[in-house]
């Protein structure tokens, strides 16, 4: 099996590409959903919202329509290839 990295990105209410910002990789799905959530409660005061947009982050690996929105990325290492 290749080995396999998630890329957790921050960017605008669209996901739009020049918006994306690479905020952690890591190597377990485990890893990013807690630094993710731990993003999000720091960027939304509300916690039912940041709890709306966390598990719709868990459930889809992205998020649409909020100020900020997350996208988490499933890559393979050492691989050329555009992600």
């Amino acid at each position: 099996m290749a080995n396999m990295v998630y890329v957790l990105y921050e960017g605008d209410a669209w996901l739009s590409s020049s918006s994306l910002v690479p905020m952690g990789i890591f190597d377990e799905l485990g890893y990013v959903l807690e630094s993710a959530r731990k993003l999000i409660s720091e960027r939304y005061s509300d916690e039912d919202k940041a709890n709306d947009i966390f598990n719709e982050l868990a459930d889809y690996f992205q998020t649409s329509g909020y100020d900020v929105c997350y996208m988490i990325k499933k890559v393979e290492l050492n691989i050329l290839e555009e992600f």
